[in-house]
């Protein structure tokens, strides 16, 4: 079921859009990230709670802002606050499923970080919690919001110590390698017609005539590092929409998993010295007891992953 939105100032004004078109977010997780992001939040959502373990971080937070927020040391009180319609999980990376799928047992939507899952079971478990209780759930790779790095269209067609080779269903194969140089969050795709260098908010391809149209300028623009370093507000913005339209944001609970998993895949198979077959239907390697081991970890009592 869709948040309720409770209605407080139905006109808004010019920049600002009234009260009956914002939407009330709560922060779990308060550290360097989750503040970064709480200054970034867009101006069609409000803050209204946060939650830390630690009560000098969200204690440091608010009066840093001189902000009145709700604030909690448990999370699971700030998923009770029935006036709250989405999180941003910003906690350590071995919390954010279980957040994630208990903010989606509440009723909020959710803006989760990356990575999204430390094993594969985990993330595949928030994937199910997240369709069945129809909840928008936006992975926060915010590169995915730029308009340059969702700019595939290709002219004619493409597509050391640590590197991996990948042969998918299709019988395309592909080889990691960690490049030399800083790439800032980048990457490089060397195809047999072709290359792509992909450096956050840019990238070049060689031959030049690969690329057929670039984003406008001014999309380009708002990205540039020296006003968006990090910058995930678009992205959260994103996420806002969708909280309205219900569609599927640009970072989707699925698309994280499925990220994610390739570096997991990636991890056990540097880990066991050996190849693996994977079967990306049933998320289980082929064969291979002691890989799918890896898959998933015992939890503490208490602290396992709720049956949704």
């Amino acid at each position: 079921m869709a948040p309720m939105f409770i209605p407080r100032q139905v006109l808004g004004w010019q920049g600002r859009p009234g009260a009956n078109d914002r939407i009330r977010v709560g922060v779990i997780g308060v550290g360097t990230r989750g503040n970064l992001l709480i200054d970034q939040l867009p101006e069609a959502s409000d803050l209204i709670a946060v939650s830390d373990c630690d009560s000098k971080k969200y204690d440091d937070a608010a009066a840093k802002r001189q902000a009145k927020w709700r604030t909690y040391q448990d999370y699971r009180n700030l998923l009770d606050q029935k006036d709250i319609d989405g999180v941003i999980v910003a906690t350590n990376e071995h919390w954010h499923v279980l957040c994630a799928m208990h903010a989606c047992q509440a009723g909020k939507d959710v803006y989760c970080e990356k990575p999204l899952s430390l094993y594969v079971q985990e993330g595949r478990a928030l994937v199910n919690a997240a369709r069945k209780l129809n909840r928008v759930v936006q992975v926060g790779s915010q590169q995915r919001s730029m308009a340059m790095n969702r700019l595939w269209p290709i002219a004619d067609g493409i597509s050391p110590k640590s590197a991996l080779a990948f042969r998918y269903a299709s019988g395309v194969s592909v080889r990691l390698e960690v490049p030399i140089g800083d790439l800032q969050g980048g990457a490089i795709f060397v195809g047999e017609k072709g290359r792509i260098e992909i450096i956050r908010n840019m990238f070049r391809t060689d031959p030049p005539q690969m690329v057929k149209q670039l984003p406008p300028p001014q999309e380009v623009q708002k990205w540039r590092d020296d006003v968006a370093l990090w910058q995930a507000k678009y992205h959260m913005q994103n996420w806002l929409d969708c909280m309205r339209t219900r569609e599927k944001p640009l970072a989707d609970v699925e698309i994280g998993h499925r990220s994610a998993t390739v570096c997991h895949l990636a991890n056990i198979t540097r880990w066991l010295g050996r190849r693996l077959r994977w079967d990306p239907a049933a998320e289980r390697f082929i064969g291979d007891d002691e890989a799918n081991g890896f898959l998933t970890r015992a939890r503490r009592k208490g602290y396992e992953l709720p049956a949704v």
